[in-house]
């Protein structure tokens, strides 16, 4: 008798065991999701933002940097005019906060904690910690210490990272530069560009690779001020490719690639547009960059239009084969880096089963541009289960090394 009760005791424990945690599970859920309830009931775009950032900021004060990611994925799910304003931006703005809040009070980035979801929208996290932290000190030697301790922490989950660093640290070396310029030099390419981007060919643990996005860095900044009007600076609408012509031969690669970030906006993006705009480049490798490009940033200002991939990806079925690899490529970069955090995935695996991919013949071929991408976004248990939902024939090759 006493036996029996023990266990019927015990099995009341249990089932009051379980209800608590699924309590407390979903009181964690609901007081996450609280914290961002309040920005539902702001007047604009801008309040709502605003409201968001002081959320995640919070979370990230009190509970660290991976829930606060897990909160920048609620907001980029829930929020639309979040996304709107450009996800990598976004990101960006997270790793601001980090660097301000949480770095300057500790010694040294192995005191961070950087959580899977910090890959989010392109390494935009990244971006905006490096550049502030490489801004405060512009040395190289000092870049390449902090690029191979994050290629060694982060590298096996990251596979991107150390190329993200060495173009963060190239945003940090144009704003350091910016500082010693007289108002004098403002609006003159050569002056904001030549020596900040010298500073990347003193790094000495990068590969030639790593000092190109260093370069690259360097002008996303200066094609930034321009879309800003900031520091004299202005978007040649009609020829935005020229001060990358009159600049240096060596820096005319990265300046195309960055320039050409704006080109979406000037084509109304329209692929066959864009396609026409740079008709004019000579040089057939900075054309087809340039067109991939401005694929990659018309793929971040349509996200939201539910009917814009089929759209875009049938007017790249018009243009010459050339054109339309470039455009599916890049068109799944973009999804890619402008995506869910942790799920862009699936809409890349979408693209893949469109009739018009079917169509033109490139089903293993999109398949594997999806591939290429994952190691720089999943962990590897990630990527497997990834891979499980690839075509049968395919799966093998999608399995991580």
């Amino acid at each position: 008798m006493w036996t029996s009760k023990k266990v019927l005791l015990s099995a009341g424990a249990a089932a009051m065991l379980c209800a608590a945690l699924v309590i407390l599970l979903f009181s964690y859920r609901d007081d996450s999701e609280s914290k961002l309830a309040l920005c539902h009931k702001a007047t604009s775009d801008t309040q709502q933002i605003e409201c968001i950032f002081r959320a995640i900021e919070q979370e990230i004060l009190d509970d660290g940097m991976s829930a606060g990611m897990v909160l920048f994925s609620r907001a980029y799910a829930d929020f639309p005019p979040f996304v709107a304003q450009g996800c990598h931006k976004q990101a960006h703005r997270v790793g601001d906060i980090v660097y301000a809040r949480l770095y300057t009070s500790v010694e040294g980035i192995d005191a961070l904690d950087f959580p899977q979801e910090t890959t989010a929208c392109g390494y935009g996290f990244f971006h905006g910690f490096l550049e502030h932290l490489i801004q405060d000190r512009p040395d190289p030697a000092f870049v390449d210490s902090v690029c191979s301790r994050l290629d060694e922490r982060l590298g096996g989950e990251m596979q991107a990272i150390r190329s993200i660093c060495f173009h963060g640290s190239g945003h940090g070396f144009a704003l350091a530069h910016a500082e010693t310029l007289p108002r004098s030099a403002w609006g003159n390419v050569r002056e904001f560009t030549v020596d900040a981007a010298a500073m990347c060919d003193m790094l000495a643990q990068a590969d030639e690779r790593s000092v190109e996005e260093c370069k690259e860095g360097v002008f996303n900044v200066l094609v930034e001020w321009m879309s800003l009007d900031q520091y004299g600076f202005a978007l040649n609408r009609k020829h935005p490719f020229s001060s990358c012509d009159s600049g240096p031969k060596n820096l005319r690669s990265a300046c195309y690639y960055e320039m050409a970030q704006k080109l979406d906006g000037l084509a109304d993006r329209d692929p066959i547009k864009l396609a026409t705009i740079v008709a004019d480049i000579s040089d057939a490798q900075l054309r087809r960059t340039a067109f991939q490009v401005g694929i990659a940033g018309i793929v971040q200002n349509t996200l939201q239009d539910v009917d814009a991939t089929e759209k875009i990806l049938s007017a790249c079925a018009t243009l010459e084969d050339e054109f339309f690899k470039g455009c599916l490529e890049s068109y799944i970069h973009g999804l890619f880096e402008h995506g869910a955090p942790q799920k862009e995935y699936t809409r890349a695996l979408d693209v893949c089963r469109l009739d018009v991919i079917i169509a033109k013949g490139y089903v293993s071929q999109c398949y594997h541009v999806v591939m290429e991408r994952l190691p720089r976004f999943y962990s590897q248990d990630q990527q497997k289960k990834i891979c499980a939902l690839f075509p049968s024939e395919l799966q093998e090759d999608c399995k991580p090394d």
